[in-house]
């Protein structure tokens, strides 16, 4: 699930280039700043990163690790 999520990112990255569109490449950092903050709890790992964590597991963590975003 992290792979795809990122794959998202990279597509909002892409669509903000296209369009010139500022409000997409923030998405973007705040897709790939969310999954660099959930990693690096180290808890619920998925299976490939040696882990054990399920899929929504995963996503739960992701939404949680958006929600608490520094400077909110």
């Amino acid at each position: 699930p992290i792979a795809m999520v990122l794959s998202g990112a990279l597509m909002f990255r892409h669509l903000a280039e296209q369009k010139r569109n500022a409000k997409l490449n923030e998405a973007a950092q705040l897709i790939e700043d969310s999954v660099t903050r959930f990693l690096a709890t180290g808890d619920r790992l998925p299976y490939d990163l040696g882990g054990r964590a399920d899929t929504a597991t995963i996503v739960e963590g992701l939404l949680r690790a958006m929600e608490q975003r520094p400077g909110q």
